[in-house]
């Protein structure tokens, strides 16, 4: 039946576009969008095309033979040829909306917008943006069937990430030199709320008002350049405590790492620098833990935690209220404790104890697949388009 349950869907087919980007996550993230789609009975066609375009003609050929049962999936909102105007288009913002505005007001109004964090709908309120947003978070593919034992894996934790921003708050006060002074404050007042878990547009406007400005007085460029420059100080922050409250524990880095960003780099950490994500997923599979920091997602999640998961790894990140309502510290995932000797002290227990460590990997992973999937995740496209 052509259908969920017993309604008749009015969107039974559709075309996901993106670009092939081999040291990200993101086409690998469409195409397990691509798979949960089917899954539930909606042909969906995947087309991944170059970075210069030059096979985009088997995409142009669907949408012209498209028809009125036919959306189309972009990330992002970058999708934004003419021709692709007449299909309902569901747009998956894989990052917060301040980076991604250029794309968000050339989306057509009634596109649809998948946000990954609950806090991001309220910023897209916040602005007057009249698009529909839902909350659509980062999922992973399904568990590994055979995932390697944990007293096999070589790897004690992996951290995955770009360190390319300076963490010290005269780092951030030096990038901001040719900005006023007022507004050099607030930019530094709102990334050392958004470093302790406020969110960027709620740490925006608590120091605006502390500082007696209206947040309205930014503009939209220059609201979004503020909290652009707070996030990646709160996100390199956070980054550099982590990775320097580690102790002993040996740890894999992937990514680049800017001169300057570790006084004198840690002799327990191991630089691999850029990896392909297809290396990054084969890393996971040797590792007993991810160590993950993203400033971003306060109320959601980053797909390096489901990846891991269904990679067979425990897990350690900041605290996420949507995560929380699923996983528990201490049993099935590791929350970052506010002070770097409380990081040393849970990582340095956690990796002394492989018994404890598989336990939760296997906590987590029975919930991941129940809930976390793209499987599942899809659900929500299909009941915004046909519920």
């Amino acid at each position: 039946m052509n259908g969920t349950g017993d309604r008749e869907r009015g969107y039974d087919e559709a075309i996901l576009i993106t670009n092939r980007a081999d040291n990200h996550s993101i086409h690998h993230m469409l195409a397990g969008i691509h798979e949960g789609l089917l899954s539930i009975g909606i042909a969906s066609r995947l087309c991944i095309v170059e970075p210069d375009g030059s096979d985009l003609g088997p995409f142009m050929e669907l949408v012209a033979k498209a028809g009125p049962r036919t959306f189309l999936i972009d990330l992002n909102g970058k999708m934004r040829f003419e021709s692709t105007k007449k299909l309902k288009k569901f747009s998956f913002l894989t990052d917060h909306p301040y980076a991604l505005m250029e794309y968000i007001l050339a989306t057509p109004a009634d596109g649809v917008l998948g946000c990954p964090d609950r806090t991001h709908l309220g910023f897209l309120g916040a602005i007057g943006d009249r698009h529909r947003a839902v909350f659509f978070p980062h999922a992973g593919p399904d568990p590994e069937p055979a995932p390697l034992a944990m007293e096999d894996r070589d790897i004690e934790a992996l951290f995955m990430g770009r360190l390319e921003t300076s963490p010290s708050i005269g780092g951030l006060r030096d990038g901001l030199a040719e900005s006023p002074e007022i507004v050099r404050r607030i930019v530094t007042a709102a990334a050392e709320a958004a470093a302790e878990s406020v969110p960027l547009y709620d740490a925006l406007l608590m120091a605006c008002e502390r500082h007696s400005v209206d947040a309205g007085d930014f503009g939209l460029d220059g609201l979004t350049t503020a909290i652009g420059a707070a996030s990646a100080w709160a996100e390199a922050h956070n980054r550099h405590k982590v990775l320097t409250s580690l102790g002993n524990v040996p740890v894999t880095l992937v990514g680049a790492v800017a001169d300057g960003f570790f006084e004198r780099p840690p002799a327990n950490i191991t630089f691999l620098g850029p990896r392909t994500f297809d290396e990054c997923q084969d890393l996971m599979r040797r590792s007993k833990l991810i160590v993950n920091s993203v400033t971003v997602f306060p109320d959601g999640s980053h797909e390096r935690i489901w990846y891991g998961m269904a990679k067979g790894c425990a897990i350690a990140t900041d605290f996420s209220r949507f995560v929380a309502e699923d996983f528990t510290a201490g049993e099935s995932i590791l929350f970052w404790p506010e002070e770097g000797r409380g990081i040393a002290e849970m990582i340095t227990a956690a990796v002394a104890d492989p018994d404890r460590l598989r336990e939760m990997a296997a906590a987590a992973g029975s919930v991941y697949a129940a809930k976390h999937t793209w499987r599942k995740r899809v659900r929500i496209i299909d009941e915004v388009l046909n519920g």
